[in-house]
C-alpha cells in the first residue's frame, strides 16, 4: 500500500523518537505539511503571474489598475472552460489581461480530486505601485467577504490568485 504523503508521517515518525543525542542538544525542527490543493494552487498563481506578463493588452505600458475575478471550470481535459469575468471594474484591457492569464494556465489537469467538481476563481490585481495594490487588496477583501457571506454557489470556489486577508467592517 502506498501512501501520497508517506514523507511527512516518517518526519514526524523520526521527530517523536527521542534519542540520547537529540535530549543532550536540542533542535529546534519545523514540519509543515503541504495540502495537494495548496501546491496546486502555489504552481498555479506561478502560472497566473506569468501569463499576465505576457498579455498583450499589458505590453508596452502601465498596468491598467484593476480588481479582475475571472471565473472558470475545468474540464475532464483539464482545460478552462466556462470562462467569464465577475461583475466588478469596468476596465477592457485588465480584463483581457486576466482572461489571457488564465487561458495560459496548464496545471488545470492537475486540480486535486477533491476539489472536483468546483468552479475555479482567479482574483487578479493590476497595480502600479505598492499603494495602489495595498488599495486594490483592501477592495478585493471587501468583494471577497461579500461574497463569502453569501449563500449557495457563488461561495463554492477554489481560489488562486491574490487571497487577500478580509478585512473587519
Amino acid at each position: 500500500m502506498t501512501y501520497k504523503n508517506s514523507i511527512p508521517i516518517i518526519a514526524l515518525a523520526l521527530v517523536a523518537i527521542p534519542t540520547t543525542a537529540m535530549a543532550q542538544d536540542p533542535v529546534a525542527i519545523e514540519i509543515r505539511a503541504t495540502s495537494a490543493l495548496a501546491e496546486w494552487q502555489h504552481d498555479t498563481n506561478r502560472q497566473l503571474d506569468a501569463g499576465l506578463a505576457r498579455a498583450p493588452s499589458l505590453r508596452g505600458g502601465r498596468a491598467n489598475e484593476a480588481v479582475v475575478q475571472v471565473a472558470f471550470d475545468v474540464n475532464g481535459k483539464g482545460e478552462a472552460v466556462n470562462i467569464r469575468t465577475l461583475p466588478g471594474d469596468f476596465n477592457p484591457a485588465a480584463e483581457q489581461a486576466a482572461l489571457y492569464a488564465v487561458r495560459s494556465l496548464d496545471t488545470l489537469d492537475e486540480l486535486p480530486e477533491m476539489a472536483n467538481g468546483r468552479s475555479v476563481l482567479a482574483n487578479i490585481i493590476l497595480a502600479n505601485t505598492p499603494a495602489s495594490r495595498d488599495r486594490l487588496a483592501d477592495k478585493l477583501a471587501k468583494i471577497e467577504k461579500k461574497r463569502l457571506a453569501s449563500s449557495g454557489a457563488v461561495a463554492s470556489y477554489v481560489t488562486i490568485g491574490a487571497i487577500p486577508t478580509l478585512l473587519a467592517d
